[in-house]
């Protein structure tokens, strides 16, 4: 723009047809002033680094996600120990390394879930979907993840967040649902990772126990005591 024109040459020669033709159809300011760069994803209206890396995720993965600001605060804010905690943060934010993700970037001969060998390892499959996995949550919980196989990985954090989605009518303690789900992914991760490098099979019972354990553990460790009452 020059002069309060279009150089027209310019724009069809930077721009295809019907992008130039869009831009020569802006309209100009009826004030003297020089352009600003403004933000419309931040209140401020100005760019960082940080409202950028929202939007990018936010349109990858839609308002409707856990990426949803209010959301992620649930996260944050839930009554489980860190260590679970960010590592549901890594499967909601794509972190997580699974064989059909390392195809994609790298020469992985062997893309299938180690513990069923017959269907791809997405980031979903091994934790809900692999027949390792259903009957640990069949058997703790009597859960058949297997009719939720359209749930995303979002959809699975969110339910283990909020898990009345699935229990609504069924009275379930939520806490201790939450804490052992969380603790199960975490654990289950690590035994996948230790078949994988160890070739150490993962003991169903023993799993189970171990992950209980550490449930009642934790809760136990975070109960609030209760002031004695006096007459």
């Amino acid at each position: 723009m020059d002069r309060g024109e279009w150089k027209t040459d310019l724009v069809h020669r930077l721009f295809d047809d019907i992008s130039a033709k869009a831009i020569l159809h802006i309209p100009f300011s009826n004030y003297d002033q020089k352009d600003i760069l403004k933000s419309f994803t931040t209140r401020s209206g100005n760019y960082s680094v940080k409202s950028a890396y929202f939007t990018n995720h936010q349109s990858k993965w839609g308002d409707s996600t856990l990426l949803n600001s209010h959301k992620w605060k649930k996260l944050w804010k839930s009554n489980i120990m860190e260590k679970p905690k960010m590592f549901i943060w890594r499967l909601i934010s794509g972190a997580i390394q699974t064989k059909a993700t390392l195809v994609v970037c790298f020469h992985v001969e062997d893309p299938y879930c180690p513990f069923c060998s017959t269907e791809l390892e997405t980031v979903e499959h091994p934790f809900f979907l692999c027949p390792c996995s259903q009957s640990l949550w069949f058997t703790k919980w009597g859960l058949r993840t297997d009719l939720f196989s359209h749930f995303s990985i979002m959809d699975w954090c969110n339910t283990i967040l909020n898990p009345s989605i699935l229990f609504y009518y069924q009275g379930i303690d939520e806490d201790q649902f939450t804490s052992w789900a969380v603790f199960f992914l975490d654990n289950f991760w690590q035994s996948r990772n230790l078949l994988i490098h160890e070739k150490r099979q993962l003991e169903p019972q023993q799993f189970l126990k171990s992950i209980s354990q550490c449930v009642n553990a934790f809760l136990e460790a975070n109960k609030v005591p209760t002031l004695p009452t006096y007459p």
